[in-house]
């Protein structure tokens, strides 16, 4: 059992950190089909590493913060990920939903987490929130661009110059 963190705010973290695994497992997806099937290497790639920043930046840094307090991380299922994607822009489409829907989610564990009075969990949501909102700009603008470019090879060859994230 959590030392001094309560029972809503526990659950909320271990959705967190189930979800930030989850999250890496559909981009990685994205990432597979957008590199084979719709011929976009360059920009699979940076999806790739959006995906493994949920692994490592999100995932982990939730767990952490459950671990501090002696609460082991239950990281639970993690369903396997075999859709299709038939253009780009549906592609992107599941990346843009995915990181707002994780957003949401960090903004309701912070509201538990500051409802249930335990701020010491708050602020470490709140510089996890901090972190994650780079990644939903970065899926803002690919969304902007891959409706801009639709299937074009352009995107993937300028790929490159819509990375915010400095990868």
């Amino acid at each position: 059992m959590a030392i001094n963190v309560t029972k809503p705010t526990e659950d909320a973290l271990q959705a967190l950190v189930h979800d930030a695994f989850e999250t890496n497992a559909i981009l990685d997806r994205v990432k597979t089909v957008t590199t084979t099937t719709l011929a976009f290497p360059i920009f699979g790639n940076y999806i790739h590493l959006l995906a493994h920043k949920y692994a490592i930046n999100i995932g982990d840094g939730v767990g952490d913060l459950l671990e501090k307090y002696n609460e082991p991380v239950n990281y639970g299922d993690i369903p396997k990920h075999i859709e299709e994607y038939f253009n780009i822009q549906e592609a992107i489409d599941k990346v843009y939903n995915s990181v707002l829907t994780y957003q949401n989610e960090l903004n309701q564990c912070a509201k538990i987490a500051l409802d249930n009075m335990d701020l010491h969990i708050y602020k470490g949501i709140l510089e996890i929130i901090k972190e994650h909102n780079k990644y939903v700009e970065q899926a803002i603008l690919w969304k902007d661009i891959a409706d801009r470019y639709k299937d074009s090879p352009s995107l993937d060859v300028h790929s490159e110059h819509y990375d915010i994230l400095g990868e």
